[in-house]
Order: C-alpha cells, then sequence, then structure tokens
C-alpha cells in the first residue's frame, strides 16, 4: 500500500501538466497556473522545461488578452494581466516590454496628475525592466523636470525659497544633465534666503 500511495504520489505533476494543457487549450487561465503551480512545488527536474514552456504559453496568452481589449480594459486590471505574465516568463522580451510599457503609461496618467514623485518611481520600475525602453523614460524624465521648473518659478515668485530649492535639488537629482543649471539657481536661491534673513534681523 505504502509502495502504491508513493507511486500515485509521483504521478501527481504529471497529471497537473496534462491538466495545465488542457486549462491553456480551454483558455482557463487562472486554473492553468493553479495547476503549473502544484506541479512545480514537486521539484521534478525532468518537468523543468515543460514547466517552463507553459509558463511562457500562459504569459503570451494574458499579454494576448491585454492587448485585444486594451480600449476597455480598467487600468489596474491591466496592470494585474501584466504583472501575472511578468511573474510567470520574467525573461520573455515580449512579456517584459508590455510589462514596462504599462508602467510608462501609469507614470504619464501620474505627471498628469501633477504625482511627480510616483510618476519617476513608476519609470524607474519600467525601465529597470525592460531598459530598450530608455528613451521614453529619458524624454519624460526632462517633461517631469520642465514642470516641476514651473513650480520654481512659482515659489520664486512667491518668495518660497525653501521650497523652490528643494524641487531644485530634486530635478538636479532626477536629471543630472540639468545640474549647471539647478546649482547656480540654487546658490542664487540660497543668496537670496540669507539676504532675506540678514534684512529681517536688522529690522
Amino acid at each position: 500500500a505504502k509502495n502504491m500511495l508513493q507511486f500515485c504520489s509521483s504521478q501527481i505533476p504529471y497529471e497537473n501538466i496534462v491538466k495545465t494543457i488542457e486549462n491553456i487549450n480551454d483558455k482557463d487561465l487562472d486554473l492553468a497556473i493553479n495547476n503549473l503551480r502544484i506541479a512545480e512545488e514537486y521539484n521534478i527536474s525532468e518537468l523543468e522545461s515543460e514547466i517552463a514552456i507553459r509558463k511562457d504559453d500562459i504569459a503570451r496568452l494574458l499579454i494576448d488578452s491585454l492587448l485585444h481589449n486594451v480600449n476597455t480594459m480598467e487600468f489596474r486590471d491591466a496592470e494585474e494581466l501584466t504583472t501575472k505574465a511578468y511573474s510567470l516568463s520574467p525573461e520573455n522580451l515580449f512579456v517584459k516590454n508590455i510589462h514596462s510599457q504599462l508602467y510608462l503609461k501609469k507614470a504619464d496618467i501620474l505627471v498628469k496628475n501633477g504625482d511627480y514623485s510616483s510618476a519617476i518611481k513608476s519609470l524607474d520600475w519600467a525601465v529597470s525592466i525592460y531598459p530598450g525602453n530608455i528613451q521614453f523614460y529619458n524624454n519624460k524624465i526632462m517633461q517631469i523636470s520642465i514642470l516641476m521648473m514651473d513650480e520654481v518659478n512659482e515659489s520664486f515668485n512667491d518668495g518660497s525659497y525653501i521650497v523652490a530649492i528643494n524641487l531644485l535639488e530634486k530635478i538636479s537629482e532626477i536629471n543630472p544633465d540639468l545640474n549647471s543649471k539647478t546649482s547656480k539657481a540654487i546658490a542664487n536661491l540660497k543668496q537670496k534666503l540669507q539676504d532675506k534673513e540678514t534684512k529681517h534681523v536688522n529690522k
């Protein structure tokens, strides 16, 4: 009986691979992922290649579903799909590119909402996933820098020099190409702040 149980147990991962393939054919991807995870837990070396292939198949199907429904899908649902696909097949260039593009799109939305800090984090994540999108990253960083510079000017005009200095330091951090300009502007604002404080003390 013990040998029979061991034999039955050893067949489970193979059965789950078969179920996974059936699930994929039926487009039941959540169940396919579940069956594949069960098979993977047994750590059978001869199944590693088959499991990797099926993960890649499911990931591609998830991305295809996104691309076919991109105009009607909520952003949160799209993010869930690409995250799931990326977790299954993180080395697949097609999956990496689409997952990266989603975070670029998220950054775009965050910039429009004025949340530059979150947008930069999203951009950093996007380019870490797929460095091939670096040009979009650079363009968006420049756009954010320009928008933040507008806030610097507003703060300067309001006499809020500390706020302006903090913004300039952040611009310098995210866009080193502007360091020479931001450094001069920061030095100028610090001098104005010092003059303002001196004038206040001498009153």
